[in-house]
C-alpha cells in the first residue's frame, strides 16, 4: 500500500475462508469494522506503522486465536476510551506486543488473553503460531531462553500459557 494508507470500513468483513490476516507495512490506520465478521480468522498480524485503531476496528472476531502486535511500538488511540471506546471486540487466546508502553496499552482490553511483550524481538515469517504455547521470537545479538513471568525475566522460565497472564 501507499505509504500512510488506511483500511476503511468493511474492507475486510464477513469472509468465513481466511485463516491469516498479514495488514501490510505503510498502514498506519485501521477504521471502524475494517475488519470484522471473519468467522475463520485465526491469526492477525498488524504492521510496525499502523498508529490508530477506531472504535471497533477489530470487530466481532470470535475464532481469532492470535494478535500479533509485536511490530507496533506506539499507537495514539490504544489507551483512549472506556467500553464504549474498544478497537478490539474479540477474544485472542494471545496477544504478542512490542514492549511494556503497548502492555499498559492494552492492559484494560485484553480479554483474559495471554500477552507476550516480545522486548523488540521479532517473529521469523515461518513463524508456527499456536495457542498451546508461546512462540520463540528473535534479535540480534540476543539469545531467548524462554517466556517469564516477570518483566525481569528471572527465576525458572515458564512451561505452561496461563490465562490472563503476561509473560517477558
Amino acid at each position: 500500500p501507499a505509504k500512510n494508507a488506511t483500511i476503511n470500513s468493511y474492507v475486510f468483513l464477513g469472509s468465513n475462508q481466511v485463516k491469516r490476516l498479514v495488514i501490510p507495512e505503510g498502514v498506519v490506520r485501521l477504521d471502524s469494522q475494517a475488519i470484522g465478521q471473519m468467522s475463520g480468522l485465526k491469526y492477525i498480524k498488524l504492521p510496525s506503522t499502523l498508529s490508530t485503531l477506531n472504535q471497533f476496528s477489530l470487530h466481532v472476531l470470535r475464532s481469532l486465536e492470535v494478535l500479533d502486535m509485536s511490530a507496533v511500538t506506539t499507537c495514539e488511540n490504544f489507551s483512549a476510551g472506556t467500553q464504549e471506546y474498544q478497537w478490539l471486540n474479540a477474544s485472542p487466546k494471545i496477544i504478542y506486543l512490542s514492549n511494556t508502553d503497548m502492555e499498559k496499552a492494552v492492559a484494560n482490553r485484553k480479554y483474559n488473553a495471554s500477552i507476550a511483550v516480545v522486548n523488540g524481538g521479532t517473529f521469523p515469517e515461518d513463524t508456527d503460531f499456536t495457542t498451546d504455547h508461546l512462540a520463540t521470537p528473535t534479535k540480534a545479538n540476543y539469545k531467548f531462553l524462554g517466556w517469564y513471568e516477570n518483566a525481569d525475566c528471572t527465576g525458572t522460565p515458564a512451561t505452561t500459557l496461563k490465562t490472563n497472564q503476561t509473560y517477558y
